[in-house]
């Protein structure tokens, strides 16, 4: 049940070297939903493995990363995939100047029509430089980050991530202090979808879309790229960071719907939407449980 499907094979020998790599979700009725997928040239793992974090900083499983990598999963829209993979130079680009190495499912993400870009780095600093070099590509093409949004106004940005539900707890704040304060201090508003999606070990996912201008991202994403990395000790990263749920079937769920609120998830997380129950914000106003 729920098993993804799709062509079982890939294309090219990685994402950051000639072309947008694919992980085959096939691959998941033997892999668990492992990543699927050779690595770029140069990376001392793939996608199919989950990356050695050596707490002596020892060689890693990404290109010798000391000390653990990091990881995050973007969710792109077919406009964004079709900027980055135009232009076979643009992620081998990203690759050389950030030392990540990256994959991007086959499928959509459950409850969108987002596919996952899910990268790995030897350092918060390289994964936040990677995801801000990907948006900047975005936007000098179209002008905006639209994120399969509509109605972005030229200069923003529409950044939907996938992270563990402890993380989304971290961002939001205790009463939502975290994004209350992004707001007024940057302009930019953080919504955590209330629908935890289940992971391997009892783990869970939730989905984060940060907005505003472009300028102003970089702050919330540090924010978010932060509190990952201080969970790559925890007993259950590995396993998050090698699995992915694109191509499973959850029916009735549908993430960020009305700038966010999720149907058919098992609810939100402690703390919910700011923190305040996850209720879901109304419908007008929208962002940060308010009006």
């Amino acid at each position: 049940k729920g098993k993804g499907k799709g062509k079982d094979k890939f294309m090219g020998p990685g994402m950051f070297e000639e072309h947008l790599a694919i992980y085959s979700d096939a691959g998941k009725d033997k892999g668990k939903g492992k990543f699927k997928g050779k690595a770029p040239k140069g990376f001392g793992g793939d996608f199919g493995h989950a990356p050695s974090f050596d707490r002596k900083g020892e060689k890693g499983g990404f290109g010798g990363a000391a000390g653990g990598a990091v990881a995050v999963k973007m969710l792109v829209s077919p406009e964004e995939v079709g900027i980055l993979s135009e232009d076979a130079s643009t992620m081998g680009q990203i690759q050389r100047a950030t030392g990540t190495s990256g994959m991007l499912s086959e499928t959509s993400f459950p409850g969108t029509a987002l596919q996952e870009l899910a990268i790995q780095g030897p350092s918060p600093d390289s994964l936040l430089e990677a995801l801000l070099m990907i948006l900047r590509k975005v936007a000098d093409t179209v002008g905006a980050v639209r994120c399969g949004e509509l109605g972005v106004p030229q200069g923003d940005a529409r950044v939907k991530l996938v992270v563990p539900t402890k993380v989304a707890a971290a961002v939001i704040g205790p009463g939502g202090q975290n994004v209350k304060q992004l707001k007024v201090q940057h302009g930019v508003h953080v919504h955590v979808d209330p629908a935890s999606i289940p992971c391997p070990h009892g783990i869970g996912e939730q989905g984060v879309c940060v907005a505003g201008p472009l300028a102003s991202i970089e702050v919330a994403l540090g924010q978010v790229v932060s509190e990952l990395a201080g969970c790559i000790w925890e007993p259950w990263f590995e396993a998050w960071a090698s699995h992915s749920n694109a191509g499973e079937v959850m029916p009735g769920l549908v993430l960020f719907e009305g700038k966010g609120k999720s149907k058919g998830g098992k609810g939100p997380a402690p703390g919910g939407w700011e923190g305040k129950g996850g209720k879901g914000p109304p419908m007008k106003g929208g962002w940060d449980g308010k009006g």
